[in-house]
């Protein structure tokens, strides 16, 4: 068979192996981004991925039986809906919420306020079928146990919550396909063929000029 066809069928062989190749690529990068999209908010207008800070810190002391609260917004950017998970973690220095005089727990929306197993684990909020430009909000609140020491005071200041959040398309979005991916990463597809081929056509006039020079 003549060289240039052969160089011909390399090519396409190369683009027949690259193009499935490029699709799980694109396909992978759109399921990345759907996660990527999951993002927090104090405000509801500056979104991040994580919280870390005294969220319910105040100059007032924080007495035996008082309940403080703060308010963080789960948004949805992506194109699809998803099952967010916002990850809570509680920690302090201080003596009475290490031996367990602090309760922690969250509501989600208008639902019901569920009070986390251990204040100062890892717990985990739950935010289901969140859908595309949906922002929902989680309401965090502690009680410092009204049986805590007479005259007893919690350092609010030294209790930081830090929340990240992470999740997936949920199971009725179904995989990424597509007609999902126009407009977001598709383009990347027509890329990585081109690369391919080109690939494929530098290896071939590569082999063709050493095959000359060894015909000289």
């Amino acid at each position: 068979m003549d060289r240039s066809y052969r160089g011909v069928g390399l090519v396409g062989l190369i683009l027949l192996v690259a193009a499935p190749l490029s699709l799980f690529a694109v396909l992978a990068l759109f399921e990345k981004e759907s996660q990527d999209s999951i993002r927090l908010s104090l405000d509801g207008i500056h979104w991040k991925g994580k919280v870390d800070g005294a969220l319910l810190a105040s100059q007032e002391p924080w007495v035996p039986g008082e309940v403080r609260s703060a308010v963080i917004y789960v948004k949805n950017s992506g194109p699809a809906p998803v099952d967010a998970d916002v990850l809570v973690t509680a920690r302090s220095v201080d003596d009475l919420v290490r031996d367990g005089y602090l309760s922690l727990g969250a509501t989600v929306g208008d639902g019901r306020a569920v009070t986390f197993p251990e204040s100062t684990a890892l717990n985990t909020v739950v935010v289901t079928d969140l859908g595309s430009g949906e922002s929902v909000p989680v309401t965090l609140s502690a009680t410092f146990d009204e049986t805590a020491p007479i005259g007893a005071s919690l350092d609010s200041e030294a209790l930081r919550l830090r929340l990240k959040v992470s999740g997936a398309r949920t199971e009725e979005a179904g995989a990424p396909s597509l007609l999902d991916a126009t407009g977001a990463q598709l383009w990347l597809a027509p890329v990585f063929l081109v690369l391919a081929a080109a690939v494929a056509l530098v290896g071939s006039a590569r082999r063709r000029a050493r095959s000359g020079r060894v015909r000289r």
